[in-house]
């Protein structure tokens, strides 16, 4: 089962590095590139990634990305 508390964490966890002074620009830009991914991904339903979040409670929706989340890290991601 998708816990969405889980996708939602991921999310702001993902935010925070991306504005960490602690990590360099590469760190940093790896992470903003994976929150356009999935800000790319809402775009028809909002445009703003926080509101697109709010939003989202399809099941469906859910499994499809987590799971593209999962090839991308497993297959071509960081």
């Amino acid at each position: 089962m998708i816990n969405p508390e889980h996708i939602l964490n991921t999310l702001r966890n993902w935010k925070i590095e991306m504005n960490s002074p602690y990590n360099d620009g590469w760190v940093q830009q790896g992470f903003k590139e994976k929150l356009s991914k999935v800000e790319e991904f809402f775009k028809p339903s909002s445009k703003h990634l926080d509101t697109a979040i709010k939003k989202m409670a399809d099941p469906e929706a859910l499994l499809a990305y987590e799971n593209e989340i999962e090839l991308y890290e497993n297959y071509g991601g960081d």
